[in-house]
């Protein structure tokens, strides 16, 4: 039975580092392919701010109703 459990968690650690390994390799490919730009990006979407105008609060999301046209 104890070989039963040690083998069991062998098995187990080797099955989690070959996904690890995999996974990590899928990444690498992706970030190979994008060619990992990001700092040389001209529109960068992170930092954009939407304020809303009925609110007074900041939204992350633009929406397409308008929300945002300061019509004052």
């Amino acid at each position: 039975m104890k070989w039963l459990k040690t083998s069991y968690l062998f098995i187990a650690a080797l099955i989690t580092g070959t996904l690890s390994l995999c996974w990590r390799t899928l990444l690498f490919l992706i970030d190979l392919i994008d060619g990992g730009d990001d700092e040389n990006d001209h529109a960068p979407t992170d930092n954009i701010i939407h304020y809303n105008h009925r609110t007074g609060e900041i939204d992350p999301v633009k929406r397409a109703d308008g929300l945002y046209d300061n019509n004052l």
